[in-house]
């Protein structure tokens, strides 16, 4: 069981919350994709917060779970790119039936 994160950490992210948005929708293109992202990584942060041990490594801490979560992002976004890409091929592969 993790300790749960201290206010101070809490207030912390909170007050820097515009600034991790801004950051997050320069690299993902789209604010909505960005504020899910962000969402993600504040829900992710309250299990992993007590792992801080120093109140001024909070806000470098979070930047790299950020970054680590835009590439996560970014991966699943070129697997689904992919996997269209491999059904359009198909679609188009495939021949009319009703064609002799």
């Amino acid at each position: 069981m993790t300790t749960p994160a201290t206010p101070d950490v809490l207030e912390v992210l909170v007050e820097n919350h515009r600034r991790f948005l801004a950051f997050l929708e320069r690299r993902v293109g789209s604010r909505a994709e960005a504020e899910d992202i962000l969402q993600d990584a504040f829900v992710r942060s309250l299990d992993r917060a007590d792992t801080v041990r120093d109140p001024e490594a909070v806000i470098p801490w979070f930047y790299r779970l950020l970054r680590n979560a835009v590439v996560d992002h970014h991966r699943h976004r070129g697997a689904e790119d992919r996997a269209l890409a491999y059904a359009a091929a198909e679609l188009r592969n495939l021949r009319n039936p009703w064609v002799s």
